[in-house]
């Protein structure tokens, strides 16, 4: 129904009156903010509606544990919280501590409008209301709302800048910051309030960009840090220090809490932003504007590396599990959404944006936009955005590119492929069919094709001893590859090996033919030289080139021409190492002198 909610009936009454036997059901309005929730023996992601409820949610079974979800027996002692749930107000922030879960309340909430702040518990079966309710200051509303990382102190921010500390399990008014309650005081309306990860500062922001430190035990002033535009929201990462603020001028910065300055500044958005959240790892930073867009910021190298773009304006944001799925709300939807981070399940090669980022339509939604051509929409999971990038290029000429070929096992295979059809040789022998079919010869490769042989590739031959290099009919390889010589252009010779299995490949350098004064050794020395000249397919060429010297290395030896131009291959694979290894013992040296550091 319109409340999103499923319901099921039984009709077991000597009446015909059905009653209700089981309901699931989600939020029955907008959802406005998701956090993930993570402790020693569950995890789930806790959201709070425009219907003002709090709500809990498996992101691997995509299914709600919140108030509504019956199917478990809910303790008698529990019942009576989970009947009068409502509140008053829409939740406006909230925040969790895992570390007292077991013991009292761990779950704190402020509400639009409202000057007080309640307590809730965040157990298996979803959230409950807890008995302790905080009113800092009555008739000014709380806008603000944190709790210590030992779980057994509150920190609150009202609206006309005051912060106050309760104790959690009493709910006893301990202090202020500051303590005086006049000096250094905030303002204006306090928007975001972060504790470190060992309640050492508290660090509050207001609407008007001052952010200040507090010390967390004595409560006196420590620091302040003026930001030159008015502050919409605060994130604080506990296990790096990094605070991240959020601003009107649509500018992100990152402070290091510990030297309290500014590190990095992220410029991109074009609409006010919405939320923030950060990888696991602290490494990546993502955004979301109230336009829809929604970017990824590397913060080693202060630049955006992705964004996309939803028909509908994305409310809030959260990491979940170990970074590898992210949950979002959306403007107008009741429900959350996941997306998969690629990184997680396959090589993603990072490439240059494009300058507008096509829109992606919600599962479920037909909705169109005015500023958006729906004929863009696609998928984020295949991630195929068309980048002006030459991958076959390298970046400079310095610089050694590797083959394009996605599967990167296939070059080991190759140089390892006597060893591998060894180990997968049958124990006993295959036995001889009784009468064995005719089967037409075929090349070799992925795909099957039948050798055509024409009168002009076999010609009568003039004595009575066989020339097999004569009768080997010219594989597409062999074409490939003698034409290539002799136009230097190796592009179709390329695409073709790519096509090739490793035993087909290892086929073609075993058969190679020596009539024509060793035209197709000649042929594949310089496809070999040519490609260590330019520094390209590097390791194709490397698995290639080590088949190719250890399968006809008796031949080589034997030709004076062949030996040379081994030699002159030889000369480019010492340059080319020496490269490599200049760049091997620079990393050492520079691994060797940070782990001295650190000691």
């Amino acid at each position: 129904a319109n409340d999103n909610s499923i319901k099921k009936w039984i009709f077991d009454k000597t009446d015909g009156t059905p009653r209700l036997l089981h309901f699931a059901e989600g939020h029955s309005k907008p959802v406005s903010i998701v956090r993930y929730y993570d402790s020693l023996d569950r995890s789930f992601i806790i959201s709070a509606g425009l219907d003002v409820s709090l709500r809990t949610h498996k992101v691997n079974l995509n299914s709600s544990l919140g108030f509504s979800k019956r199917e478990k027996k809910i303790p008698k002692y529990l019942q009576p919280h989970f009947e009068s749930f409502v509140l008053f107000t829409p939740i406006r922030s909230f925040a969790t501590c895992t570390v007292r879960e077991r013991d009292w309340d761990n779950l704190i909430t402020c509400h639009e409008n409202d000057d007080r702040a309640f307590m809730w518990r965040v157990s298996a079966f979803g959230c409950y209301r807890g008995e302790i309710t905080f009113t800092p200051m009555p008739g000014h509303a709380v806008t603000a709302v944190a709790l210590s990382v030992c779980g057994n102190f509150a920190i609150l921010g009202v609206q006309l800048g005051l912060i106050y500390k309760f104790n959690v399990q009493s709910g006893i008014f301990r202090n202020s910051y500051p303590k005086d309650g006049a000096q250094h005081r905030h303002n204006k309306e306090i928007v975001g309030i972060e504790i470190d990860a060992i309640n050492r500062w508290v660090v509050s922001a207001d609407s008007s960009g001052l952010i200040q430190w507090w010390d967390f035990r004595s409560h006196d002033f420590h620091k302040s840090l003026n930001i030159p535009s008015s502050i919409t929201r605060i994130l604080l990462h506990r296990d790096s220090g990094l605070l991240a603020i959020a601003t009107q001028d649509l500018v992100i910065r990152l402070c290091d809490t510990e030297s309290q300055k500014i590190v990095r500044k992220f410029r991109g958005h074009q609409s006010p932003i919405t939320d923030m959240t950060f990888s696991p790892d602290s490494r990546w930073l993502i955004s979301a504007g109230s336009d829809g867009s929604v970017r990824t910021w590397d913060i080693p190298t202060s630049t955006c590396i992705d964004w996309f773009k939803t028909l509908s304006p994305v409310t809030s944001l959260c990491f979940a599990g170990q970074g590898d799925v992210l949950v979002t709300s959306h403007a107008g939807r009741k429900g959350l959404y996941s997306w998969v981070n690629n990184s997680y399940y396959s090589n993603l090669m990072l490439g240059p944006l494009p300058d507008a980022a096509k829109a992606i339509e919600l599962p479920g939604l037909k909705e169109k936009s005015d500023d958006l051509n729906p004929n863009d929409t696609e998928s984020l999971v295949n991630n195929n955005m068309d980048y002006d990038f030459d991958h076959t290029s390298a970046l400079a000429d310095k610089l050694v590119t590797l083959s394009l070929d996605p599967n990167l096992t296939k070059w080991k295979t190759l140089v390892h492929l006597e060893l591998i059809k060894e180990r997968n040789k049958p124990k006993e022998p295959p036995k001889k069919p009784v009468s064995a079919p005719f089967v037409l010869p075929t090349l070799p490769g992925l795909e099957p094709t039948f050798i055509k042989p024409t009168e002009e590739q076999i010609p009568i031959p003039s004595s009575k001893f066989l020339n097999f290099g004569i009768v080997k009919p010219k594989t597409v390889f062999i074409e490939l590859l003698t034409q290539s010589a002799l136009t230097r252009d190796y592009s179709d010779l390329l695409k073709h090996i790519y096509t090739m299995s490793p035993s087909a490949l290892d086929f073609e350098l075993r058969t190679l033919n020596t009539v024509d004064d060793y035209k197709e050794f000649k042929a594949l020395f310089t496809f070999i030289k040519t490609n260590l000249e330019s520094n390209h397919h590097f390791d194709m060429i490397q698995s290639i080139l080590n088949v190719f010297l250890k399968v006809q290395s008796d031949i080589i030896v034997q030709n004076k021409d062949l030996l040379n131009l081994a030699k002159e291959i030889e000369v480019l694979q010492r340059e080319v190492w020496r490269k490599l290894e200049s760049l091997f013992d620079f990393d050492m040296c520079l691994i060797g002198h940070l782990a001295n550091l650190n000691t």
